[in-house]
């Protein structure tokens, strides 16, 4: 799970680079969502532990049920803007990103 400041960088830069993606391709774009809704559903898998793990303390599960909620959004976000933007990606020329070893698209 991302740090707060980590995560308005990592937010920042997913709102950069999907309307980006679209001048690349809908390859691009797809590869992109599916590399951003990745990570969203890997940080949901890590709060679901958490929660789990900290069932007896009500303050911990607040701020766990508000970070879920904040990600859900995200996603659906990412869902949005795939569909939105899959028209614009369509007429562009179609330049394929790859995804490092880290999985991330770049």
């Amino acid at each position: 799970m991302l740090a707060q400041g980590e995560q308005q960088l990592h937010d920042l830069l997913a709102g950069v680079k999907l309307p980006a993606a679209t001048r690349l391709g809908t390859g691009t774009l797809t590869a992109l969502t599916a590399a951003q809704r990745q990570a969203y559903l890997s940080d949901l898998a890590g709060l679901t532990r958490l929660r789990r793990e900290s069932e007896a303390n009500p303050l911990v599960a607040l701020l766990v049920d508000a970070a879920v909620a904040h990600i859900k959004a995200d996603l659906e976000v990412v869902e949005s803007a795939e569909r939105r933007l899959a028209g614009l990606a369509e007429q562009a020329p179609g330049v394929m990103l790859v995804e490092s070893e880290h999985g991330q698209v770049g």
